[in-house]
């Protein structure tokens, strides 16, 4: 009986905080007067510039070794005629002799996608007010920088309708990415 006890004054006393623990002015109530708000952060472009670190790193990503092995090294080099190994490897079944290896593959795509367009998006999201603003223009160019290495390896791709909200979101065309391409690097300088 004592060990039941417990457990009914356990469920009780947690019943009892859920219950008061709610309250509709919780975003009122909890606001501190010493942190920042949405404001405060547009000073020093505090609402952006922490977004250019993921793309800047990640146009072409040299930490760690083995994701710019992964992304760039042995798929995109080694076509280009850049770089190819002295020595075969991994039983020569890899993308040197054109056996691709799924693992390898997804590598640029993930990247690019992930640290790259969605912080290109949020950068235009947050500065789509001002009107010629460096921050919009500079994000252009990385994400034009970046891309066209994922067109180069993929063909077509996710871009003119990145950031909408379909659940099935159509590829644009090589030659149609190019364009758009340019056209943002024209708005950008």
């Amino acid at each position: 009986m004592k060990f039941n006890k417990k457990y009914i004054l356990a469920a009780f006393t947690s019943i009892a905080l859920i219950l008061t623990g709610c309250t509709d002015k919780f975003a009122d109530i909890n606001d501190s007067e010493h942190g920042f708000s949405d404001e405060d952060l547009t000073q020093d472009f505090n609402h952006v510039k922490s977004l250019y670190e993921p793309m800047i790193n990640n146009v072409y990503t040299y930490d760690p070794a083995w994701v710019t092995q992964l992304q760039q090294n042995l798929i995109g080099d080694v076509y280009s005629g850049f770089m190819m190994p002295p020595t075969p490897f991994a039983g020569n079944i890899n993308n040197m002799t054109y056996a691709l290896v799924d693992g390898w593959n997804g590598f640029p795509w993930s990247t690019a996608y992930s640290n790259i367009m969605t912080n290109a998006l949020r950068v235009y999201q947050r500065t789509a007010e001002e009107t010629n603003s460096p921050f919009y223009a500079w994000s252009l160019i990385l994400k034009v920088e970046a891309m066209h290495r994922v067109s180069d390896i993929y063909g077509p791709i996710v871009y003119s309708e990145f950031g909408t909200e379909e659940a099935t979101i159509p590829y644009d065309s090589q030659k149609d990415v190019y364009y758009k391409f340019f056209d943002e690097l024209k708005t950008a300088v």
